[in-house]
């Protein structure tokens, strides 16, 4: 697990919900930007997070 991974996991945790990428950059700045390059729905499916209608749309222009 790398540190984004384990830093979502931790504002999960605060929030008791699944952070949205917004939540994600307010608290954790620019530097996730390095991590998401792959986009946000292509990391929620990295780490098992990915809902069954959120599948749809990766690798799509609407990630």
């Amino acid at each position: 697990m790398n540190k984004l991974q384990k830093q979502y996991f931790e504002i999960k945790t605060a929030l008791r919900a699944r952070p949205t990428r917004t939540e994600m950059y307010l608290r954790l700045g620019k530097k996730v930007d390095k991590y998401l390059r792959w986009g946000w729905l292509s990391f929620l499916r990295e780490i098992g997070e990915l809902t069954p209608e959120e599948r749809l749309f990766v690798g799509t222009m609407a990630e």
